[in-house]
């Protein structure tokens, strides 16, 4: 009798050790992959964070004109200073009035545009500056995937001489 309870005793004992065992595996297995998870995400986190610091630089630092917008109604929410410059503005709200207040429908024309295709290329737009002088530019824009907002480079076209 004395050795069938010690070996009751002894499965018991071997059998909550094994429990034991499986369970810190489990726990040792689940931190492991968490901190896995964790550091890829960091990773990707940081590899997104690269990639806008490196659009913003671009943004900012390119010589054609480049905005973020919306086209309906027609909003200006980021600007670089190579367009403003194009259009002789200083502020995003400024570039705002000008481009919609474009004579001859142009302004609905790029709305029509990027509702229609999701997308213009190479649309020719005329500027009259306060000075008399007319000043053509070519808008490209893709609209996003949320509602009415569109991303759009402006290139001017007209060769004009500085004097001074």
């Amino acid at each position: 009798m004395q050795l069938v309870l010690n070996d009751t005793l002894t499965v018991i004992v071997l059998a909550s050790i094994i429990i034991v065992l499986l369970v810190v595996s489990y726990v040792g297995i689940l931190v492991t992959s968490n901190k896995r998870i964790f550091y890829e995400q960091q990773k990707k986190i940081d590899e997104i964070t690269k990639s806008e610091k490196r659009y913003k630089a671009l943004f900012e630092t390119s010589l054609a004109g480049m905005m973020k917008f919306s086209f309906a109604p027609f909003i200006v929410f980021e600007a670089n200073r190579a367009i403003l410059d194009m259009f002789n503005v200083i502020t995003d709200y400024d570039l705002q009035r000008v481009l919609s207040d474009l004579p001859n429908g142009q302004t609905d024309a790029i709305e029509s545009a990027l509702k229609n295709k999701g997308v213009i290329e190479a649309f020719e737009i005329e500027f009259p500056t306060t000075t008399g002088i007319k000043r053509r530019f070519l808008i490209s824009a893709k609209k996003e995937e949320t509602e009415n907002l569109a991303h759009a480079v402006v290139v001017l076209m007209t060769a004009e001489k500085l004097f001074g």
